[in-house]
């Protein structure tokens, strides 16, 4: 839902109600769809008479992007609260950018002064203080800060919701637009925001800050919301020139040295109000005038990272920008390859388990054959959804290494040329040229991500209830945007993402920070209709969103724009280029016609029912089919890609022969695993069938001795004497329950052969760990013999099961942890922690066993039970 879409027409039902024509005519006189619009002028005041300055306004077209985000186009000017409200001369406008940058520079001098001597009673009284003494604080240093979150959107829904409310309404919240962040309600209720925004605004010159807060007002300057002065020039927003005003200049303009004064006004006037609603706290917190007490649990706050703010998604670099509760968003070639590289990991773990799990594919296609889409359609449209959404792991696999090959590319070259990287001046050719492949790989993917987000949410059972859905065209939503925001904020973000990109007003970085919130408060039945593979999704999207903002952000912007054909001459040209465009564009024919043939072994491992609880020899037949027919589709969606990349494309057989590497099965470790797999898979069949010929042989002797007893009788009244013979033996105490089936290791007394236990010996791989760790590393490496194989594990439970096994833990970047595992085997292993719900579901459970068995090496064998023994009165442990 957008405020432009519905402005034009008064009232508010007319406003809900806006007619196609209108909204298309708006959106062409906005955008410039015309032809004409591409090639004239389309920038200055609307009142061509007036002489306010004899600097040049952008000669750009209507359509740059970058200059309509500093100005407002002439065709916007025809719009009521699209005009600019007011026009500067030149003396004023640079008055105006003076008073906010020295304003804004003394507040914050006074700030750090503060903190240097008074720190630590600053961050004690504010702690101290309950939710409403810090809510009336806030109200009094700026008593129009608004009350609720989500600023953006709660204030567009309330205004539109006003009966005969003219547009210049909503510049009566100018100053809660240019902070649209604060709000009185989370503020006041965790008291390490304001704490973090008094460390990370002093610490770092509002120059570093100033490319986010611009970025902040980009829905409030596109929507009309803020009250904006015209002048033709331009601001500096770097270097020591920082605040002057300078005519425009396309180079420096398109490279974010400088900003068109309408844009800058406000941004720097959202700076100065920040510092000195912040000096306003402070100096409230200080008024009692107790003595200073230094800074030094100040500076232990500040070391912890402010640790204990409530988003769980909030310090997680991989998500969204810290800020403005961290430190201002800087371009890190190293840091975005990391967060990418962790992102293609997870697909390629993802796409293992789709390629040699049966039990994993078939988990998701029933997930996906119980949405209501599904059901409605056409038998032709269900298969090949099936199959689209089953090969969708190895698209999603290669799209991921497109882009963190491009990455790596341009980390290689940074290093090169790091010595001559500074601000105000261009980039190294190849560097530049580096950067700008990275960037558009990045929008494209991004955009293939929000449109198949489109099809998932409506696919998966999460928001079933919100689609209204037809066979003969794509789902619907049934549900209005301001409901879904007020009765499901969770499916409010993905209907806003979904609709990223068709002219949505909400930037995905507020929409990625309003699912922290929404996940962060889901609980119970709401937590539990989250599909782990959506979040899987927003997590990819979320990691590339946050890459590509940053390098958008980067202060020295790229020199000029490659055409497609430019780049793809730079990747051909490249020795080691895998021809990335090549294998999606043969993907995507196969999906486009899929036919029975490939589909045909897809539905034998769906066909297949599952298996009895227990394990069985139907265990084993189900297993050797399963594996079979999903081997089979690989095999057959192999042989199709190939087909269309040797005929179509022509690539020569060694580049295709590379390409193959898809197939997992043709690799030794996944023979070494199924071949595994297969043995314990028969041991516990074995062990399953001597506990029932036990029981057998148990429930045969107790029947017997029944039987038995009741041939004899007593034949003497009276007490028998001592030396009568007794006739009728004694019953002896028989358990007849059959033994469980053991939960640790139902194969546990099959003996490995010699060899085995020598090389496993003679290796070191053997880990003694406790009973219930042991537990854990069977449920987790052969999840058939557990009889919780379908319940959660406990988070602390992980832990503790890789700290008995010799490991210790670091804490990465968010909700990252790394398993050291340098005395227990070899490597480290990398797993994110839950949240909020601190349990790991029997899917993510079998991911990081996964991921456990391929970067360290362990399995079932690993590990064996703790002796105990008794010594000095106590129970003492050994075996490490």
């Amino acid at each position: 839902m957008s405020a432009k879409r519905l402005h034009p027409i008064s009232g508010s039902k007319a406003k809900r109600l806006c007619c196609d024509k209108h909204r298309d005519d708006f959106r062409k006189d906005r955008l410039g769809d015309d032809d004409q619009a591409s090639k004239t002028p389309g920038f200055g005041h609307i009142d061509g008479k007036l002489e306010i300055s004899a600097a040049t306004p952008s000669t750009c077209p209507r359509t740059c992007k970058t200059c309509a985000a500093q100005y407002r186009p002439l065709a916007w000017q025809n719009w009521d609260w699209l005009a600019y409200d007011c026009a500067s001369d030149d003396a004023k406008a640079a008055d105006i950018v003076k008073d906010h940058v020295d304003r804004t520079t003394h507040a914050l001098d006074c700030l750090r002064e503060k903190l240097e001597s008074c720190g630590n009673v600053i961050a004690k009284r504010w702690q101290k203080k309950s939710v409403s003494k810090r809510a009336a604080i806030l109200c009094a240093a700026m008593p129009d800060m608004y009350k609720y979150e989500r600023l953006p959107a709660d204030m567009l829904y309330k205004l539109l919701r006003r009966d005969g409310m003219k547009e210049r309404d909503f510049k009566d919240y100018h100053n809660n637009w240019l902070l649209p962040y604060l709000d009185v309600a989370s503020m006041s209720e965790d008291p390490m925001k304001l704490l973090s925004l008094l460390y990370y605004r002093t610490k770092y010159r509002p120059a570093d800050w100033v490319q986010w807060d611009c970025q902040q007002l980009q829905t409030a300057f596109a929507e009309g919301t803020l009250v904006i002065a015209y002048n033709p020039h331009c601001v500096v927003m770097h270097g020591e020139h920082f605040g002057e005003l300078v005519q425009w200049d396309e180079a420096s303009a398109h490279r974010g040295d400088i900003v068109g004064f309408p844009r800058a006004e406000v941004t720097l006037e959202a700076q100065r109000i920040l510092a000195e609603v912040l000096e306003e706290v402070v100096g409230a917190l200080l008024e009692n005038g107790e003595p200073a007490q230094g800074n030094d649990k100040w500076l232990a706050l500040v070391a912890s990272r402010f640790k204990h703010r409530t988003s769980s998604w909030e310090h997680d670099p991989s998500m969204h920008h810290t800020a403005p509760f961290g430190p201002p968003p800087r371009f890190d070639i190293a840091q975005s390859l990391e967060r990418l590289e962790a992102r293609m990991y997870a697909a390629e773990d993802a796409l293992w388990r789709m390629q040699t799990g049966p039990e994993e594919v078939r988990n998701l296609l029933q997930r996906v054959k119980s949405s209501v889409w599904y059901q409605q359609q056409t038998e032709d449209v269900r298969q090949e959804q099936l199959a689209r959404m089953t090969i969708g792991h190895f698209v999603r696999s290669e799209q991921l290494k497109t882009v963190v090959y491009h990455a790596r590319h341009a980390f290689f070259v940074h290093e090169r040329y790091h010595t001559v990287i500074a601000e105000g001046i261009y980039l190294p050719k190849a560097y530049d040229e580096a950067l700008q492949l990275l960037m558009a790989e990045l929008k494209t993917l991004f955009r293939g991500q929000v449109s198949d987000l489109r099809g998932l949410a409506a696919l998966l059972p999460t928001f079933r209830h919100h689609y209204r859905l037809d066979p003969d065209d794509e789902p619907a939503v049934r549900i209005s945007p301001e409901d879904a925001y007020r009765d499901d904020p969770l499916f409010w973000c993905i209907y806003q993402l979904h609709d990223y990109g068709d002219d949505g007003t909400f930037d995905a970085t507020f929409l990625f920070r309003c699912i922290d919130v929404a996940l962060s408060r889901a609980s119970g039945k709401d937590l539990a209709r989250t599909d782990e593979l959506l979040i899987c999704h927003l997590s990819d999207m979320a990691a590339v969103h946050r890459s590509l903002s940053d390098l958008e952000h980067h202060r020295i912007r790229l020199t000029r724009s490659l055409t497609d054909r430019q780049r793809r001459e730079l990747c051909e040209a490249r020795h080691d280029w895998p021809d990335f465009d090549k294998r999606s564009a043969a993907t995507s024919t196969v999906l486009g016609t899929v036919s029975d043939w490939l589909l045909e072994p897809l539905e034998k491992v769906l066909g297949r029912p599952g298996a009895a609880r227990r394990p069985s020899a139907d265990h084993l037949e189900h297993f050797d089919e399963s594996n079979k027919s999903l081997r089979e589709f690989w095999f057959r969606v192999e042989s199709s890609i190939e087909v269309v990349l040797r005929d179509r494309f022509k690539l020569p057989a060694d580049k295709i022969e590379r390409y193959s590497e898809m197939l997992t099965w043709k690799r030794l470790e996944y023979s070494t695993n199924l071949t595994k797999k297969r043995k314990e898979l028969e041991q516990a069949i074995e062990t399953q069938a001597q506990a029932v010929r036990k029981r057998s042989n148990t429930e045969h002797v107790v029947a017997n001795s029944i039987t038995h007893a009741s041939t004899f009788s007593q034949t003497v009244w009276g007490d028998e004497k001592k030396d009568a013979v007794r006739t009728t033996p004694l019953k002896e105490k028989v358990k007849t329950r059959a033994p469980s089936t053991p939960s640790v290791a139902p194969f546990a007394d099959t003996p490995e052969p010699a060899t085995d236990e020598a090389d496993r010996a003679k290796s070191g791989q053997r880990i003694a760990v406790g009973g219930d760790s042991l537990q854990l590393f069977t449920r987790m490496f052969t999840p058939s013999a557990s009889t919780k194989r379908h319940a959660s594990v406990d988070w602390d439970d992980l832990v503790a099961a890789f700290t008995d096994a010799g490991s210790h833990m670091r804490q990465g970047p968010g909700s990252a942890v790394a398993f050291l595992c340098e005395g227990a085997g070899y490597g480290s292993v990398t797993v994110h922690k839950p949240h909020p719900d601190p349990s790991i579901n029997p899917i993510s459970f079998r991911e990081i066993g996964k991921k456990v068995e391929r970067r360290l090496g362990w399995d079932t064998e690993t590990f064996v039970l703790r002796e105990k023994r008794k010594s000095g009165g106590a129970w003492a442990l050994f075996g490490w």
